[in-house]
C-alpha cells in the first residue's frame, strides 16, 4: 500500500511552506515505514507544492502537483514516476485557480482529469489528454468540486463523487459522468452533511458491491463512513 500526505511546515500559527510525503507498507499491509519526501524537479519547485493523489498506469505513477504560495497565482503542473518518490515533469495544465485534481484512464490509455477549482467561478473542469499527455483539452463541469474522484464502472459508465457545493450543508452526492459534455447528474446523496467530501471507490463484481468510503460531520463531529451500494443498481440508473 502506499499513502500520500501532504506536510506543512509552522512557525506558531504561520505556515512556511508545503511539501509532500509518501509512505510505503509492508506485504501484508500491517505496517508502514517512515515517510519519505517526494521528490520534484527543481525547475517547478516553489516552496507551496502538493501532490495531492496518485494514479498508477503501466507501470508509472501520476498525479498533479498544486503549487498554492500565498499572494501569487495557482498552478498546476503533471509529473509522473516509476517508484512513487522521484518524479520527471511532464507538462504544466493550463486551469485557471486550480486545486485538488484526480487523474484515471481510458482503455485506450487517454487520460481524464477531474480538477477542482477555487475562486470567484469554482466549476470543476473535466479534461482529456492523449499520449504524452502534453496537450490537453478541458471543459468547464455543470458542477463545483470538493474533494474530487471518479471511477469507470464495469459497463464503461464513469461515477464520480464530491462534496456538492448546490446546497446548505453541504452534502457529499455521487453523479454520473459525460466526459464528452464535463455533465454531470446526480444518482445518489450519501449520509452526509457539512464538513463532507473526499469519497473513495472499490468496486467488487463478484459481490455485486461498490463500496463508497467518505468523511462526514452529520452525526455531530467529523468521521469516517463507508457506504455499501449495489452495482447492478448504480450501473442501471440513468
Amino acid at each position: 500500500l502506499m499513502v500520500n500526505m501532504g506536510a506543512s511546515y509552522y512557525h506558531g500559527s504561520e505556515r512556511r511552506r508545503i511539501e509532500s510525503r509518501v509512505a510505503f507498507s509492508n506485504a501484508d499491509g500491517g505496517g508502514f515505514g517512515r515517510p519519505k519526501k517526494i521528490v520534484l524537479p527543481e525547475s517547478i519547485v516553489t516552496g507551496w507544492d502538493w501532490l495531492w493523489r496518485v494514479t498508477w498506469h503501466d507501470g508509472a505513477a501520476w498525479g498533479c502537483v498544486q503549487q498554492v504560495p500565498e499572494n501569487v497565482e495557482r498552478s498546476l503542473h503533471l509529473v509522473r514516476s516509476q517508484d512513487g518518490i522521484r518524479y520527471e515533469h511532464v507538462t504544466a495544465l493550463r486551469v485557471d485557480s486550480p486545486a485538488e485534481t484526480t487523474l484515471r484512464f481510458l482503455p485506450d490509455d487517454t487520460m481524464i482529469a477531474m480538477a477542482r477549482r477555487t475562486g470567484s467561478s469554482p466549476s470543476g473542469w473535466i479534461g482529456l489528454a492523449e499520449p504524452p499527455y502534453t496537450d490537453w483539452h478541458f471543459r468547464p463541469a455543470n458542477k463545483a468540486f470538493g474533494g474530487p474522484n471518479l471511477i469507470r464502472l464495469p459497463n464503461g459508465d464513469w461515477l464520480a463523487g464530491s462534496r456538492a457545493y448546490d446546497e446548505r450543508p453541504y452534502t457529499t452526492v455521487l453523479w454520473k459522468l459525460d466526459l464528452h459534455t464535463a455533465r454531470f447528474e446526480e444518482l445518489l446523496t450519501l449520509p452526509s452533511g457539512g464538513d463532507t467530501s473526499y469519497p473513495g471507490f472499490a468496486i467488487d463484481e463478484e459481490a455485486n458491491r461498490l463500496l463508497v468510503s467518505y468523511y462526514s460531520g452529520h452525526e455531530g463531529k467529523p468521521a469516517i463512513y463507508l457506504a455499501t451500494l449495489r452495482l447492478d443498481r448504480v450501473q442501471a440508473a440513468p
